[in-house]
């Protein structure tokens, strides 16, 4: 896998998320708006996960596999709906549709690298996970919590992994750094067990008292997701690259070329 084709996936997640607000705003201030809540949702989904799949790439993410992955379904997704708005004359729509499924088409063809390489080393390499990538990873299940996404639990199982896999290689470590990981990791992984409870084709029959607490316990993992994201130790983002040689762990994109700056 090149450096340039990093970088081709990277513009891509990156055109196509700025496409999906601007689509997004523009369905707003169509007559039947009414009619393209689902696209304006999916708008906003799919631009939630392309920014965060630029952002884990550009730091040779150990879950961008995964992110590139789940970054291809929404843009298909959200590409065929848009699809569905263009003979009335939406142009927004129409280079909404373009724009994902150029997206799903780099985001599926650096996965399908990325999953080669796991199968030629013949086991799942140990990447190492930084508190960066945790930090993105927290935001991003943030989001897609506050959109009510069909997409958050997924999100969130991985970013329940990335937590923990940063808490663990910061074990013994009486920094705040360690309990800051841990608060985190722990915060994911109720986020993860909360959505995974949920009955998602049952919660408009429910009683109002419990779709409120329901909503109550979304929006503070949401919040506590959002502020852990926003934390960071001032030495992490160098400390993070700096390890992988002392370490000797690999990186997905070994073979990639030049760190890419976004």
């Amino acid at each position: 896998m090149t450096h340039q084709q990093i970088k081709n996936c990277v513009d891509a997640c990156i055109a196509c998320a700025t496409t999906c607000n601007y689509c997004a705003i523009s369905c707003l201030e169509e007559e039947n708006v009414k009619n393209l809540t689902n696209c304006i949702r999916l708008d906003l989904e799919c631009a939630a996960i392309c920014k965060a799949a630029a952002e884990l790439m550009s730091i040779e993410g150990a879950y961008s596999k995964e992110l590139c992955q789940l970054c291809a379904a929404i843009c298909n997704a959200c590409a065929a709906e848009c699809e569905k708005h263009v003979a009335m004359g939406m142009d927004h729509c129409k280079e909404c549709a373009e724009a994902c499924r150029a997206c799903a088409k780099e985001t599926i063809e650096i996965y399908q690298a990325l999953e080669a390489q796991e199968q030629e080393a013949k086991e799942k390499q140990h990447f190492l996970v930084t508190q960066e990538e945790c930090a993105i990873l927290s935001s991003l299940t943030a989001e897609l919590i506050s959109l009510k996404s069909s997409y958050a639990k997924q999100i969130s199982e991985i970013n329940a992994n990335a937590c923990h896999a940063v808490a663990e290689d910061l074990h013994g470590n009486t920094t705040s750094e360690m309990e800051h990981c841990n608060a985190c990791a722990t915060t994911a992984k109720e986020a993860h067990e909360h959505l995974t409870g949920q009955d998602e084709t049952t919660e408009k029959e429910q009683p109002k008292a419990a779709q409120d607490e329901l909503n109550k316990n979304n929006k503070k993992h949401s919040s506590a997701l959002l502020a852990a994201s926003v934390w960071r130790s001032p030495s992490a983002s160098a400390r993070s690259h700096v390890d992988r040689d002392i370490r000797g762990r690999r990186s997905p994109f070994t073979n990639a070329g030049p760190f890419i700056s976004l």
